[in-house]
């Protein structure tokens, strides 16, 4: 990303800062990542496996403020398009007209369930001591978020909520769970960062990759993460056809970062 800014910074003020911060920062995980290995705090060390998870919300944030640095337009048209094609309705719309707000409910606590599945999926590989599964686990859904982010770049695309405002006659109806997303999207939602859904992708790779390495958290999941895949869509972050290509990311992602791990341990 600081390498992209470099090169493509024509529309960014203070691109200089932001290219030392990441390159800044690149060496700070050089460092610290060399010198793991003489750390005795648990702390230093959950940090030294948990890291890369702790930058993936900057990195997203970031990425609102430069979807457009590789190419000048928003490319939702297209999906938009698409969407009417395959379902003969704009999905959000058609979920709209029957939203009943015990499903919107429902719909919300599945999308907040996002924010916890790696831990989920993490955690019990992690605290059992099983740190080679583990570090595969984490692997494949951080490539799965890695490779949405570049998506995000070459097809730079706003959500529903931003682009079809005046077909969603009018506004969901929920409770606890719907407040508290609404909250944390006011604060985290970004401009562009649709297609493919990194939520959808990172929640599949996080679902196959239990299914490798842990069954019980498998069948706890999902539910949860077929659900999710349902909830961008009907709170009308996403279009249908971001869902469908997060989850071909995810599962393209587990069987990639396998492949690659066979690789690297041989």
């Amino acid at each position: 990303m600081g390498t992209l800014i470099l090169l493509f910074h024509s529309e960014l003020k203070a691109w200089g800062l932001d290219v030392f911060i990441h390159y800044f920062t690149s060496l700070l995980i050089y460092l610290f990542v060399r010198g793991s290995g003489r750390f005795k705090s648990l702390i230093l060390i959950f940090l030294r496996d948990w890291y890369p998870v702790l930058l993936l919300a900057p990195m997203f944030e970031e990425l609102g403020r430069i979807t457009t640095i590789l190419f000048p337009y928003w490319a939702e048209v297209p999906l938009m398009r698409l969407d009417y094609l395959l379902f003969g309705v704009h999905p959000t719309v058609w979920f709209g007209q029957h939203a009943r707000p015990w499903l919107t409910e429902y719909m919300e606590f599945s999308y907040f369930m996002y924010f916890l599945l790696i831990p989920i999926g993490g955690f019990p590989l992690y605290f059992r001591g099983k740190r080679e599964e583990f570090n595969k686990f984490l692997f494949n859904v951080l490539l799965a978020y890695y490779i949405s982010y570049i998506g995000f770049l070459f097809f730079p695309a706003r959500g529903p909520w931003e682009t079809m405002v005046e077909l969603h006659s009018a506004p969901l109806q929920g409770g606890f769970f719907l407040s508290l997303v609404r909250s944390i999207q006011a604060k985290g939602s970004i401009h562009g960062g649709c297609f493919p859904s990194s939520h959808v992708a990172a929640a599949f790779a996080v679902l196959f990759s239990a299914r490798r390495y842990e069954k019980t958290i498998f069948w706890i999941l999902l539910p949860i993460v077929l659900s999710l895949a349902v909830s961008i869509v009907y709170t009308r972050y996403h279009y249908a056809v971001d869902s469908v290509a997060g989850a071909m990311v995810g599962v393209a992602c587990f069987f990639l970062g396998e492949k690659i791990s066979r690789k690297w341990e041989d």
